[in-house]
């Protein structure tokens, strides 16, 4: 865990730990001492996370790839240090899409709501 950054120890304990987080391996992902990057990264955000995500790269070539995927903006969804559940996704699934999908919060909720909505399973 982070010995400079407590605070983001403390704000991660109750999630998913992305794994160099987790290992206090912040220099896989930052530069202690300078970058060009905003937060020290050593690159950007996107790049930095298809180094290790190969599967990322591969998406961006599929017919119908998410907004968010094709742009390479994978922290609109995940968090870098941690997440809730599986995939550190930055909420639960219904509100993480219902904040961009309006559809989805609707069919998750209310009578006849459908049931892979409204069971979080939106992927």
């Amino acid at each position: 865990m982070p010995v400079c950054h407590s605070d983001t120890q403390r704000k991660s304990a109750d999630h998913e730990l992305h794994p160099p987080f987790a290992g206090g391996n912040c220099s896989t992902c930052h530069d202690p001492h300078q970058s060009d990057h905003a937060a020290l990264l050593r690159a950007p955000a996107n790049d930095l996370c298809a180094r290790c995500h190969n599967d990322v790269p591969r998406q961006l070539k599929l017919p119908h790839t998410h907004d968010p995927v094709a742009k390479g903006d994978c922290v609109r969804c995940h968090g870098a240090h941690s997440g809730q559940g599986k995939a550190l996704l930055a909420a639960k699934p219904v509100e993480l899409c219902g904040s961009c999908h309006a559809a989805v919060a609707r069919k998750a909720t209310g009578v006849g709501a459908h049931t892979a909505a409204a069971r979080g399973q939106c992927m």
